[in-house]
């Protein structure tokens, strides 16, 4: 899937995450394959936990539990607000 976030910023994708350069920082940073599947997300799923839960199930295809889910979506939450992508 491809990652579209705007003018703002140069997206490279490989199999293991993606490299985001961020044009009004300078900044570079390297996101994981998971924090890649929410980003792709529609944007009213990323700020509903619920539907991002459900979403990103569907997409992994039940290979990975609840609990593991949620963890995922937290740690994707988390390097994604503190490089300003959310």
């Amino acid at each position: 899937m491809q990652l579209q976030l705007g003018s703002r910023w140069l997206v490279r994708e490989w199999e293991d995450g993606a490299v985001l350069y961020d044009r009004k920082t300078g900044d570079t940073h390297a996101i994981d394959p998971f924090a890649v599947e929410f980003l792709c997300l529609p944007e009213s799923a990323r700020y509903d936990a619920a539907q991002a839960s459900s979403m990103l199930g569907e997409r992994l295809g039940g290979a990975i539990d609840a609990d593991t889910l949620r963890t995922a979506i937290d740690a994707a939450l988390e390097q994604l607000r503190r490089i300003e992508l959310l």
